[in-house]
């Protein structure tokens, strides 16, 4: 099954197309899609969106997953919120099954994939959220470097947003194999 998990947002989006099977996920593309900062809005949010449903058509994904909407400031929540809500509806209208992962799962994930990987709880506690995930991924990967290479530019900075979208990526490939299987599914199609 593919999927296509997202770091939503108006600004940027981190986005992972991913082919789920029993084994490791397999990364199929991986990009930061970043809007035009001269265009309104919803405009930006409407960009991003038909990038989302192009990706969806050209890999005939089954589900696209996004990360939840955290809101943490007033100042910064409406966007947040018009964005998703967009995303959602646009989703809905157009067939495409929507699943959201909360946050804290897919940062649980990633620290029980350091401690797996003999990084210790005092370790983890040395990084920072970004970093967190970042190590896990390469981790999982056996420190791939054609992973590493979606995750970091040339000169070295960390793209936290394709990051956080491959970590989602790996929260459901897992939950969708597990004997348990996926509990909380939310899609808006079914």
């Amino acid at each position: 099954m593919i999927i296509i998990a997202l770091d939503f947002s108006q600004a940027k989006t981190g986005i992972c197309v991913m082919k789920c099977n029993k084994k490791k996920p397999k990364i199929l593309h991986t990009e930061l899609d970043v809007t035009n900062t001269k265009i309104k809005g919803i405009e930006r949010t409407k960009q991003t969106i038909d990038k989302v449903r192009e990706l969806y058509k050209d890999y005939d994904a089954k589900i696209v997953v996004k990360e939840s909407a955290i809101i943490f400031r007033a100042s910064t929540g409406l966007p947040v919120i018009k964005s998703h809500g967009a995303l959602e509806y646009d989703m809905l209208l157009n067939a495409v099954p929507v699943d959201e992962v909360h946050n804290s799962t897919i940062k649980a994930r990633a620290k029980r994939i350091l401690e797996e990987n003999k990084y210790s709880k005092e370790d983890i506690k040395k990084l920072n959220k970004k970093e967190i995930v970042a190590k896990a991924i390469e981790m999982y990967y056996n420190k791939d470097s054609s992973v590493k290479e979606r995750i970091y530019t040339e000169r070295g900075k960390l793209i936290d947003d394709v990051a956080d979208a491959i970590m989602l990526g790996i929260v459901y490939s897992e939950k969708i194999n597990s004997k348990k299987g996926w509990h909380t599914v939310r899609s808006l199609v079914l």
